[in-house]
């Protein structure tokens, strides 16, 4: 599902995501500042920093407060496609972090929020700091709004690296967003949906091309 996401992105066939690029900008509160730079340092943490060494994912969520999810659990989040992942809390929300194995390769952060999240400076900061260092000129690929069948509204928006004289993308970064109208979720994410909000997962991606 999301390697097949990530490539129409990627080749540009999908439109341009309302919303996200025209909206004023308003007064982000403290708390939610606080909320999307945790998400961020995490996200920095494991999915740029340490992946795609697995072991060194797994050296990081060796602490008691990281739970194994099984494989059912997994599954809810990566379907058919090889991966584990870990379930954690923090004092601001619960996270499911999942490592994506090859034939495709890609770590993913989430969590859930009422509405989702005022602003993304942060994580485009982190991504573009990351591609500096790697000497990767990072360019916005297609904003993405469709809805599933299943009534699920997916917002997507990023940036990639394509080597030069190259086609393929090699580094992809990407916040999706999953409004769920109200709905439950399935996973460990459902019960940190507010009472009352439509229920909406926020997930920073960066995925990798398949090993040679």
């Amino acid at each position: 599902m999301l390697q097949r996401l990530i490539l129409l992105l990627a080749i540009g066939v999908l439109g341009c995501l309302p919303g996200l690029a025209a909206a004023q900008p308003r007064v982000i509160t403290p708390a939610e500042q606080a909320a999307i730079g945790e998400m961020t340092d995490l996200f920095d943490r494991y999915c740029l920093r340490a992946f795609p060494d697995e072991q060194a994912i797994g050296q990081l969520a060796q602490s008691s407060m990281y739970k194994p999810m099984t494989v059912d659990g997994v599954k809810t989040y990566l379907h058919e496609d090889p991966g584990q992942g870990w379930v954690f809390k923090t004092s601001i929300a619960t996270y499911v972090l999942t490592v994506e194995h090859p034939p495709f390769r890609a770590c993913a952060l989430r969590r859930m929020t009422g509405e989702g999240i005022p602003s993304i400076a942060p994580f485009v900061k982190a991504i573009d700091s990351y591609g500096a260092q790697k000497k990767e000129d990072l360019k916005p690929i297609p904003n993405l709004h469709q809805t599933a069948p299943n009534g699920i509204e997916l917002f997507a928006v990023g940036k990639s690296w394509i080597p030069p004289g190259t086609q393929a993308p090699r580094d992809v970064f990407m916040v999706i967003l999953s409004n769920y109208h109200g709905h439950r979720p399935n996973g460990e994410l459902a019960d940190d949906v507010p009472a009352g909000s439509a229920g909406v997962e926020v997930r920073f991606v960066h995925q990798l091309p398949p090993p040679k």
